[in-house]
């Protein structure tokens, strides 16, 4: 998996990736809390530099140990998620004998679960072939105002259903 000299083709990896991440809309979403008064957080598509796949130690330092991935992969695991980039991260730790990496990857439940989980692992195989799109399209979040004229819908439709009304006789 790493390069002849050593180095693991992080951008490589990034592209092959982000040309299947269209099969996953959550995982190129971020959750965006609008002001106050325009609505409840929703899903937002991400600009694509905001990619959380990242490589670990580099060439330069001398391979961990097996201890030592365990560790990485434990302080990996409590550091909290940015809520401002899609709410999963993607780890490869070189390290391993015979020029392996270390796959560490942590997705927050609100992204996937059970078998959605499951399908981000498809994200990660070299068998098949990328078929899609290489970028994706994005899109700036709602405007203020389809906002909070969807809160305000929202809002006068509860009141509404919550009123006693008379059965016809």
């Amino acid at each position: 998996m790493l390069e002849a000299d050593g180095r693991f083709p992080i951008e490589a990896v990034r592209e092959q990736i982000g040309r299947r991440l269209h099969r996953l809309p959550r995982f190129r979403q971020f959750l965006y809390t609008p002001r106050r008064g325009l609505g409840w957080p929703l899903w937002v598509d991400a600009r694509p530099s905001t990619s959380p796949i990242t490589s670990g130690w580099s060439r330069a330092t001398s391979p961990p140990a097996r201890a030592q991935l365990l560790v990485g992969c434990g302080e990996l695991r409590r550091r909290r998620l940015d809520r401002s980039r899609p709410l999963w991260e993607m780890w490869f730790l070189p390290g391993l004998t015979d020029a392996r990496a270390v796959l560490f990857i942590k997705v927050h439940h609100a992204v996937a679960d059970g078998v959605a989980g499951v399908a981000a692992f498809g994200l990660c195989q070299r068998r098949r072939a990328c078929s899609g799109p290489a970028t994706m399209d994005t899109s700036p979040g709602p405007p203020g105002r389809q906002l909070f004229d969807d809160n305000m819908r929202r809002r006068i439709q509860g009141w509404v259903s919550g009123l006693p009304f008379e059965a016809d006789a």
